[in-house]
């Protein structure tokens, strides 16, 4: 806010740009709580406990490590209904195939591929934790 900034004294002059992000798009509305909930019956996930990544999948976006806790997680006797859902794509999609077959935790993980961005707000009201 250009206010707050003059009133620490900056004098010069203060461009605002706005954030690239359309946050209606994420007001919970009643229907889109209803699209949510039938996303969540159309990927199989009723009863699950999502666990949500959005992004581009990049080796450095560490979602072989997410994949390796849940193992983990799993392995020491965690939760069996969580499910891992990674909406994106990128060139370590093939890898990070292979990375959660070799973790043997392809039943708690799915792939949904790009989504599109006015579809995005299903994702994130059906998730039960966000990860990123």
């Amino acid at each position: 806010d250009p206010d707050v900034l003059r009133t620490y004294g900056v004098k010069r002059y203060i461009n605002v740009i706005p954030n690239g992000v359309d946050f209606s798009l994420f007001k919970r509305t009643a229907e889109k709580m209803e699209r949510a909930k039938a996303l969540r019956h159309e990927l199989g996930l009723d009863g699950r406990k999502v666990l949500l990544i959005v992004g581009r999948l990049g080796q450095e976006k560490g979602m072989d490590y997410v994949v390796s806790c849940l193992a983990r997680y799993l392995a020491n006797g965690g939760d069996q209904s969580v499910e891992l859902v990674i909406a994106g794509d990128g060139p370590f999609k093939e890898e990070l195939e292979k990375v959660i077959e070799k973790a043997g935790v392809a039943d708690y993980v799915k792939l949904v591929g790009k989504v599109a961005h006015q579809d995005i707000y299903a994702y994130y009201f059906m998730a039960d934790v966000l990860l990123s």
